[in-house]
């Protein structure tokens, strides 16, 4: 994990390929402020798209006569700072609100010796990219809509993910395992986020008579178990982006069934519109479609949170003639890159303790702004020996 000192010479890079001059603010010839910056946006038409202003904080406060200073950050991060405006960017504010449970890592992803005072007009940030942290710097040019106000978890902490077909889980009876996995993850402070399918195959976000918002990524804020008449039921939190717009049914925030629990238990809800609410663990799984959890170690899979795991990283590539061996049927199936591996200490009274974790990474191939080429993903082998 890179010092905060580390970053300056790749800030002065950048200082160097943007524009700056005497008495001017740094401008990202990366990711210039205006519509080349934008791609394609569904959610706007060609019209609105062209009311999109950029301006800098100072100028956005300026325009709407308000006559304080800009402000980096105050008093921390939280999830409810934030709220989705007309960019389809659910999934992105879905880990950010993750994120903000994660103080330490979010310090991290968001120096927070930053402020506007005498400042050039560029900022940094750090994103885990295949096995770095990779400092981004950016000038503060934020573009205003004309309108109010999988991957993203994995590149803001680096680690390892776990991916639920909820239904899928739920039809199998596999309840209780998904708990668990829930549970632990939770106590491990894992970034934890959701989403809902698509209504009649189209990516539209209609909200249903439930108040769940279809094709939309939430996040998982919180579970717990309760009282309920003498039996315990499994909630789950989660919050939506848009800051808005909340679960309708058993256990929302005016649902009668808190009025039936003990004290302690009904101050877990509170009734207010802010995106955020709870849900039984049954009908989270009957209305969501995915669940994503991801932490910077192993911990949650098994809840064992005094392991200490060793992280190695390889980094290969098939090249063809040489290490592109194919599928496991191909003869040149033994060029493919192979790396061995030794666990030296196995605990065997642990009956489901877990030595080896692998997850497979591939770097996207970028021809242009708007699409990554990938090339198809095989599967591991792995091969065993006992002795």
């Amino acid at each position: 994990m890179p010092g905060l000192g580390s970053c300056t010479s790749i800030i002065n890079l950048r200082f160097q390929e943007g524009q700056r001059g005497k008495g001017r603010q740094f401008v990202d010839r990366t990711f210039p402020p205006d519509s080349s910056s934008l791609e394609d946006l569904p959610e706007l038409s060609s019209r609105q798209e062209s009311q999109v202003k950029w301006l800098r904080p100072a100028e956005i406060l300026k325009n709407q006569n308000n006559s304080k200073e800009a402000i980096f950050c105050t008093k921390g991060a939280s999830r409810f700072d934030f709220g989705q405006g007309a960019v389809g960017n659910c999934w992105f504010l879905a880990a950010i609100s993750s994120l903000t449970f994660r103080k330490a890592l979010m310090v991290q992803v968001v120096p927070m010796d930053q402020n506007f005072n005498n400042h050039a007009g560029i900022f940094h940030f750090r994103f885990w990219r295949f096995g770095k942290w990779v400092d981004v710097v950016i000038d503060d040019y934020l573009p205003l809509m004309p309108r109010c106000a999988d991957q993203a978890c994995k590149d803001f902490c680096g680690g390892v993910n776990v991916d639920y077909k909820l239904q899928e889980v739920h039809s199998a009876g596999h309840d209780d395992k998904l708990w668990s996995s829930l549970s632990n993850a939770s106590s491990c402070n894992s970034m934890i986020c959701c989403g809902t399918a698509q209504k009649g195959g189209v990516l539209v976000n209609t909200v249903s008579n439930s108040g769940i918002v279809d094709a939309h990524a939430y996040s998982v804020t919180a579970v717990t178990e309760i009282n309920y008449r003498g039996s315990k039921v499994r909630l789950v939190r989660l919050f939506n982006p848009w800051g808005r717009k909340e679960w309708t049914g058993n256990w929302s925030d005016k649902s009668d069934r808190w009025q039936r629990v003990s004290p302690n238990d009904r101050a877990k809800c509170e009734d207010r519109d802010d995106g955020e609410f709870w849900m039984e663990l049954k009908d989270f799984c009957l209305h969501f479609s995915m669940l994503f959890i991801c932490c910077e170690n192993p911990n949650f899979i098994d809840g064992d949170v005094t392991c200490q795991w060793q992280s190695q990283t390889y980094d290969g590539k098939w090249t063809a003639g040489r290490s592109a061996g194919g599928s496991l049927s191909n003869r040149s199936f033994e060029t493919n890159p192979q790396y061995r591996m030794k666990v030296n200490i196995i605990d065997k009274s642990e009956k489901e303790d877990k030595n080896i974790v692998l997850t497979l990474m591939q770097k996207p191939r970028q021809e242009n702004r708007k699409g990554n080429q990938l090339t198809q993903l095989g599967s591991a082998s792995l091969r065993f020996h006992q002795g």
